[in-house]
C-alpha cells in the first residue's frame, strides 16, 4: 500500500512517490502503491527484509508466474477459479478503473491476492525474449537493458489481465503504474 511504501520511503530518507497526475486522487494510504522504479522496489523489499530478518526481494520472473498460477495450474486469470467473473472476482465494468485497495476481491486458490488486475508488479529478471529450452525456475539474463513487469494494471479487458501479459521498461521508468510484490527465498517454510 501507499502507507507501508511511504514509510520505507521516509526511513531512505527520499521523497514518496507519487501516482501519475490523473490517477492522484486515489493515491490514498489503503491503495496498492504504485509508480515506483525497479530500483525502489528492490530496495523495499530488501529493507522489508532487514526488518523481519528474512531474505526478501523482488521475485524473479518465473517464481511470480509459478505462484499467480497456483503452483503452475493452467490457468488464464490469477483469481479464485481461473476465469473473471465480473463483480464476484474481478471487477464490475462500470466501477471506476484505478487501482484498489489489496485484496478487494478473492485471492487465487494459494492464498495470494490482486495478481490480476490491480497493479502490475515489477519482477528480479532483466528482459530477454522467452527460448524454446527447457529450464527450471529460470532468472533471465545476468544484465540488460529493461527489467520485466508482470501482471496487468487496472485497464482492460480479458486479453489484457491474463497471466501470460508481460512488458519491458528501463528499470528507472516510473509512468508504467508498476508495482511490488516481495517475496521471501528461503529453503524452509516460514511462518
Amino acid at each position: 500500500t501507499y502507507a507501508e511504501f511511504d514509510l520505507y520511503s521516509k526511513a531512505m530518507g527520499e521523497e514518496v512517490i507519487a501516482a501519475n497526475r490523473r490517477h492522484l486522487k486515489h493515491r490514498q494510504p489503503e491503495y496498492a502503491a504504485w509508480g515506483m522504479t525497479w530500483h525502489q522496489a528492490r530496495g523495499y523489499c530488501q529493507w522489508l527484509g532487514s526488518l523481519l530478518d528474512l531474505p526478501m526481494d523482488l521475485p524473479t520472473e518465473a517464481q511470480w508466474e509459478y505462484a499467480a498460477r497456483s503452483r503452475g495450474l493452467a490457468v488464464a486469470h490469477a483469481t479464485d477459479n481461473g476465469d473473471i467473473e465480473y463483480g464476484r472476482n474481478y471487477r464490475d465494468p462500470t466501477q471506476i478503473w484505478h487501482p484498489m485497495p489489496p485484496g478487494s476481491w478473492p485471492p487465487n486458490p494459494l492464498g495470494l491476492y490482486d495478481m490480476t488486475g490491480n497493479v502490475s508488479e515489477w519482477v528480479l529478471d532483466w528482459y530477454a525474449p522467452y527460448t524454446p529450452d527447457p529450464k527450471t525456475n529460470p532468472t533471465g539474463p545476468a544484465e540488460g537493458y529493461k527489467k520485466v513487469w508482470r501482471g496487468s494494471g487496472v485497464i482492460g479487458g480479458k486479453g489484457q489481465i491474463q497471466l501470460y501479459r508481460r512488458g519491458h521498461v528501463p528499470p528507472t521508468n516510473t509512468g508504467g503504474g508498476h508495482g511490488v510484490r516481495c517475496v521471501v527465498n528461503h529453503p524452509e517454510p516460514v511462518n
